[in-house]
């Protein structure tokens, strides 16, 4: 009567059993870098020694990948730029750490839309961290116009220059 499932259970465990010691002796696995044009590695998994694979040859490169330099955006570098510069902010604080602070001590409904970014012209970036605090409510935000060429940041908030040149800067970033 319990032959059957016996021999089910059997001979799953022995195809577990077969696949087990298949999956340790596969030794080796293959690397591929997309952000380097394709670039393949063979890793040995027991030593963990590494060789990069060409059409011709294959070269030790004991066990060191070098850093992929996967490309970044324009609007990439100017948020990283943002998030990471302080003379824009008193007290010579990160915007990154002032607006965590600012939406720290913020009550109720906060909807988050973080950071956007959009090209103005060949050299400036409108940045900004947008947010709202609930339905039927306004997009507000910290704004910023960066300058990738000249490397300068300026609040856009304050100015009445910038903020008459980015009045509409809700539809910019794309809310």
């Amino acid at each position: 009567m319990y032959r059957p499932a016996l021999t089910i259970l059997s001979a799953a465990l022995l195809v577990a059993a077969i696949l087990f010691v298949v999956a340790r002796e596969n030794r080796y696995e293959i690397l591929v870098q997309p952000d380097q044009d394709g670039v393949i590695y063979k890793l040995d998994k027991r030593t963990g020694r590494m060789w990069l694979v060409s059409e011709n040859e294959t070269e030790d490169v004991n066990g060191v990948i070098p850093p992929s330099k996967s490309p970044v955006s324009p609007e990439t570098e100017a948020i990283a730029k943002v998030r990471t510069d302080s003379f824009v902010l008193p007290g010579g604080l990160t915007t990154e750490s002032t607006i965590e602070d600012a939406l720290r001590h913020k009550r109720g409904i906060l909807h988050i839309y973080g950071w956007r970014a959009r090209r103005i012209d060949d050299q400036t970036y409108l940045v900004g961290y947008l947010y709202d605090e609930g339905p039927n409510t306004q997009v507000n935000g910290w704004l910023f116009e960066v300058n990738r060429t000249a490397d300068i940041l300026r609040n856009v908030i304050g100015d009445p220059d910038l903020e008459k040149k980015y009045a509409d800067w809700s539809t910019l970033l794309n809310h």
